[in-house]
């Protein structure tokens, strides 16, 4: 029972492929996920008694889209006897004695049961949703249960890799190390054949679950952005969101919890220099007790610098006063802020501003760079009041040429934020 009967081209790519990694992108329901199934099965029914991992970021993607689509291709579960499901361990077992485990990247012990053993390959629906890419080399690691997967030069064939992904972020690791800038130099891996295959899929009528109508029907009411990722499976910046991995603190610091903290200020627009008003965001960053963390945030708008001075003066008072601020960064590009250090210096702030010999840090890729680390090995966190913060980190994204996208969405907020942990990294102890 093999259903190859009706592929188009990139589905019959897959299956025919001998490269070490397939990889297949494209627009939805260009049958992306159903091609890797199908190759999946046969790898199957060609080795009996293997061991396979279907995996995910989370079990609801596999469930909804791994198993849902496996079980459309090979039929329900137990018709004929090819096929069953345990729930329990969430493995699918083959007649033939070939196995499927289901694992997923969010679970920590999801890798107990298989340092103990080895498999064969390895397929991950929705790549492009993967945050630890240590998952995969975990997944190579286990690959060894014929053996050497090389010799003599040539591949064991029974060793499979698979990915499918939607036009994805281009930072991402699965497109910075299968797609861009020639696969071959990032796959670390001491053979003659180093290859990737991959196979790029735009959906039409011939390749996709929906018809012509509907296809011209995005066209004509979704926005241009969102049908270029849909139907001609392009990457666009809605979809490249940056800071998607972060945790918020179980409790609201107090004042007594800081050590030491500083304050990021990026002005919103150009202050107007008769009137002397603007608008202005800043954070607070703080070292507590417990570590790092951003305790305090604002979008003020400011009549006067005297009126400005006096709102972060009551800022700086509520967490501790002078004695524990470390400072005000201002922007580190140079921009509009420099023009408020000599009043802010003057009312008796100390005022950072980076010199000559630091400016490789004003290009705005390194703080962005450095607060998505932070935020992903959980070194800095988010205090529960700080809402526009959290509502920035889940707006802002990146652009078609992987820098953040001001034209999608442009937050003077998170920009105060990396200028001022890019401060605290010169600081002593905050590193």
């Amino acid at each position: 029972m093999i259903p190859f009967l009706s592929l188009w081209p990139q589905q019959l790519a897959v299956l025919r492929s001998a490269a070490q990694y397939v990889l297949i992108d494209g627009g939805v329901g260009t049958g992306k996920t159903a091609a890797c199934v199908l190759r999946l099965g046969r790898h199957c029914i060609h080795y009996p008694n293997s061991r396979l991992i279907a995996a995910a970021q989370t079990f609801q993607q596999l469930k909804d889209v791994f198993l849902s689509e496996w079980s459309v291709q090979w039929g329900p579960a137990g018709v004929d006897g090819f096929w069953t499901y345990n729930q329990q361990d969430h493995i699918i077992r083959i007649s033939n004695g070939a196995e499927i485990w289901l694992r997923y990247a969010e679970h920590p012990r999801s890798f107990e049961r298989i340092r103990g053993t080895s498999i064969s390959g390895w397929y991950i629906t929705q790549a492009e949703l993967l945050r630890d890419w240590r998952f995969v080399e975990r997944l190579n690691d286990s690959m060894r249960i014929y053996g050497p997967e090389w010799k003599d030069g040539e591949r064991d064939r029974r060793y499979l890799r698979l990915m499918d992904t939607n036009p994805g972020n281009p930072a991402h690791p699965v497109y910075q190390h299968y797609i861009n800038s020639g696969a071959e130099q990032h796959i670390d891996y001491e053979t003659e054949d180093q290859s990737v295959e991959y196979i790029h899929v735009q959906t039409t009528p011939e390749t996709s679950q929906y018809s012509q109508e509907i296809i011209d029907q995005w066209q004509r009411t979704r926005r241009p952005e969102e049908y270029r990722r849909m139907v001609e499976g392009e990457w666009c910046a809605t979809e490249g969101l940056v800071y998607d991995d972060w945790e918020m603190m179980d409790h609201v610091p107090e004042s007594s919890e800081v050590k030491q903290f500083l304050i990021g200020m990026d002005p919103g627009t150009a202050r107007d220099q008769q009137k002397g008003e603007g608008n202005l965001a800043y954070t607070v960053i703080a070292e507590l007790t417990t570590g790092y963390g951003v305790i305090g945030e604002g979008a003020i708008t400011f009549r006067g610098m005297g009126n400005l001075i006096g709102l972060l003066n009551a800022v700086r008072k509520k967490w501790g006063g002078a004695q524990k601020c470390a400072g005000l960064v201002l922007d580190w590009g140079g921009g509009s802020g420099a023009v408020f250090s000599p009043e802010f210096q003057a009312a008796g702030w100390y005022v950072h501003k980076p010199g000559p010999g630091k400016a490789r840090y004003k290009a705005v890729m390194y703080g962005v760079t450095r607060l998505y680390e932070s935020l992903l090995i959980k070194s800095l966190r988010i205090s529960p009041e700080c809402e526009l913060v959290k509502r920035d980190l889940g707006m802002y994204v990146y652009g078609e040429n992987g820098e953040p996208d001001k034209r999608a969405y442009d937050s003077h907020l998170l920009d105060s934020l990396r200028y001022g942990w890019i401060r605290a990294g010169f600081m002593l102890g905050w590193r």
